[in-house]
Parts: C-alpha cells; structure tokens; sequence
C-alpha cells in the first residue's frame, strides 16, 4: 500500500482474485474482513527515532583502545493514532456494526496502536459515547482537543431527518476535518443511494465519504495519506 506495485507487493496483490477470492466490492463483512484489513495497514506511519547503541559503543570503544565515542542508531518506529466513530443508533446501522468492530479490533491486534472508539447515533451533537450502550459522554470539545496525529474514521450511513442535522453537529463535522487532517467518512450504503438522501449529500461535502467495502476503505487510505504532514 503506497508502493507501485509489483513483487506481489500489497496494491497488486489486493486486487488480484487469486490472492483475495471474495468480492472486494461487497459490503465488509466476515469474508472479507481480512482484505478490508489489508488496505488499513496502508495507514500506518513511519516516524524515526535516534537511540543510543550500547553494543556498537563498546565495540568500538575498544577498537579505539578506550575511546568510547557514543555510537547513534535510526530506528523507524510504526505509529497509528485512530479515532473511530460508530452510527450505533438506528437499525439500519445493525448489520454492520459488528463487523466494523470486528475489522478494528483484528487491526489493533495486527498493527499495535492507539485505538479510540466512540458511538453517537445518527449524527454527532455536543457528545459521542465511550460505550456501545450510549450511556458514558465524552464531550466532543474533549475529543477535538486530541493529539491532531489521530486518523479519524467514521462510520454511518448519514441518512437521517434533515432537522436532525443541525448547526451543532455541522460545526463538529467542520471542526473534526479541520483538527485531525486524516479524516475519512465509511458508508455502509451503496453509493448509488447517497444522492437519494439529502443530510448524506451535505455531509458528503463536509468529510471525504467512501464505501464500507475492501475497495471503498483503499481508497479512503490512499486519500489520507495523501494529507500526510
């Protein structure tokens, strides 16, 4: 992911039947998990870090006949910071939820990183929710005052009562894309569909939206890391 390709690197491999035998363009699901999988390794980073080598600093030393000089060594560590947001409100929200969860929990367990998820329903007002039941508040001025290194994925299929959608939760929305620059909005429905809903056209325009499909979470990735630094 982010190379050219070839060598049966990730992108080649990702899009060839017989390395993924599972219709990359359906709905995530658990046949499909673990390509959806391979496309979020793509939002890793890589950030160096310089630390002293003991043993290359003895060993030399010696060489130098008790000159110890110390020796530095580059290490690139892989960090991922992710904010994840799930719709748990409705039932049209139901089928998928556990297969979201199922997909980040098998990234966090892959790709050792900081994970955070939060649940609203429908749409995000002055609170998201630590726990599935929606009965732990976390203020989204707490959230928003996050380290903004966080990728920020959102899932939800943005269809809701225009009313719904207030001046609230667009200014969240707005303040969300302009603090965590990594920022990817997952829709479970169709894209077909989304012109048919009006709040899912507004939010479109707000948040880089894609479909909750292996293909749809590659692209969202590639679009993030296209705002890298």
């Amino acid at each position: 992911m982010g190379g050219t390709g070839g060598g049966k690197m990730a992108r080649k491999v990702l899009g060839d039947a017989s390395f993924y035998p599972v219709d990359l363009d359906a709905l995530l699901n658990d046949d499909n998990v673990d390509a959806a999988l391979a496309a979020l390794k793509g939002v890793l980073q890589e950030s160096p870090n310089e630390s002293l080598d003991v043993q290359e600093t003895l060993e030399q030393g010696l060489k130098r006949g008790g000159l110890f000089i110390p020796e530095i060594k580059n290490e690139i560590d892989q960090k991922l910071q992710v904010l994840l947001f799930i719709d748990n409100g409705g039932y049209s929200m139901h089928p998928y939820i556990k297969s979201v969860q199922a997909l980040f929990r098998k990234m966090k367990t892959r790709f050792a990183h900081d994970l955070e998820t939060y649940y609203f329903h429908n749409t995000i007002y002055h609170n998201v929710y630590t726990d599935p039941q929606r009965r732990k508040p976390i203020s989204m001025e707490r959230v928003l005052a996050k380290d903004p290194n966080y990728c920020v994925f959102i899932v939800g299929d943005a269809a809701m009562a225009p009313y719904e959608l207030s001046s609230v939760s667009l200014n969240n929305y707005d303040e969300l894309k302009k603090k965590f620059k990594k920022c990817a909005w997952l829709n479970p429905e169709p894209s077909k569909y989304w012109e048919a809903t009006l709040t899912t056209q507004i939010i479109k325009e707000l948040i880089p939206m894609f479909s909750l499909t292996p293909k749809g979470i590659e692209k969202a990735v590639r679009e993030i890391n296209k705002k890298k630094g």
